[in-house]
């Protein structure tokens, strides 16, 4: 993981987007593609990957759907995208990420930080 945000309440997912890709570009990341799930799928998120100079995108649209997203290989692009999904459910369960146990929103960022540094210092190792 890359770039991890805490928000009080519930913003739409396309509001949170450009803060994502931003922090990966911050840390030296060239960012080259995103892929989401239909949350993303709006005007607000395109325009904040064209912001962010990403044309290429694997996100399904909300409503219609796009005519590439009935190729072959968007679909494979789309379904690779759903193992990070599954990574991000195992954390929750697994590793504690669905609760803080710290109080306030200090406390959950906190929570949330060493969570990340967790998980990417044990993906290292697995890796080494």
């Amino acid at each position: 993981m890359v770039s991890h945000q805490l928000y009080a309440g519930a913003p739409s997912d396309a509001d949170t987007l450009e803060a994502a890709v931003a922090g990966a570009q911050a840390i030296g990341i060239r960012v080259k593609t995103v892929l989401a799930d239909r949350g993303y799928g709006n005007e607000v998120a395109e325009g904040a990957l064209a912001r962010s100079g990403i044309a290429d995108r694997v996100i399904p649209r909300v409503g219609r759907a796009d005519p590439i997203e009935r190729t072959r290989a968007w679909r494979r692009r789309y379904r690779f995208r759903c193992g990070a999904e599954g990574r991000i459910s195992g954390l929750k369960r697994r590793r504690g990420w669905n609760r803080s146990r710290l109080k306030g929103h200090a406390g959950a960022r906190i929570w949330v930080g060493h969570g990340v540094f967790g998980h990417n210092l044990d993906r290292m190792v697995a890796l080494s």
